[in-house]
């Protein structure tokens, strides 16, 4: 089952003004953090290859 990359969903919310801030989060960045953020998306494009 192919799925669209996690990141494409947040891509327009990543150059929100509110994006990574701490005592303001966006609500984008909060749901980007509750499905692993970076380190999640670093994970996926370390094993793609694997499910292909």
């Amino acid at each position: 089952m192919d799925r669209p990359d996690v990141g494409v969903r947040f891509g327009a919310q990543r150059r929100g003004a509110r994006w990574g801030d701490a005592a303001d989060p966006s609500t984008g960045y909060i749901a980007w953090m509750l499905w692993g953020g970076d380190a999640a998306r670093a994970w996926v494009e370390a094993h793609r290859a694997e499910w292909s």
